[in-house]
């Protein structure tokens, strides 16, 4: 499993734009009070590090099953995770993308017992978003 996170991970990450791509500005909404979060101690130093971002897990969800499977015999899954890095100019309000990367996030393991995955629930529960 290995090997193939790191051939995975070739041309990643992709770089975005530093400052504004319309009109240059270097300041963006929202870096400024996670830095104000992060001095007054609100938030770990850690938590975005590259700013705001959204991750969209790329999995087959016809393999949670055997996913599951190898959870319980003691491995932890994990899926590849798309990891877009956001800024908003703080002159013009334009969205844009700082940076694209790709990385690999362990998914928790829910298991139930009765009644057998009711509604056809996935059995388990993504750290970044409804599982």
């Amino acid at each position: 499993m290995e090997g193939k996170e790191e051939n995975i991970n070739m041309g990643f990450p992709v770089e975005g734009h530093d400052v504004c791509p319309d009109c240059g500005c270097p300041d963006c909404i929202g870096a400024g009070a996670i830095r104000e979060l992060k001095d007054i101690g609100k938030i770990p130093e850690e938590m975005f590090a590259n700013g705001l971002s959204l991750a969209f897990p790329l999995y087959d969800p016809r393999k949670l099953q055997k996913m599951a499977s190898q959870a319980l015999v003691g491995s932890t899954p994990k899926v590849a995770t798309l990891k877009v890095f956001l800024a908003i100019c703080k002159s013009c309000k334009r969205l844009y993308v700082r940076e694209v990367d790709l990385t690999w996030q362990e998914v928790k393991i829910q298991i139930q017992t009765q009644p057998r995955n009711p509604g056809g629930q996935s059995p388990f529960k993504l750290p970044f978003g409804k599982g």
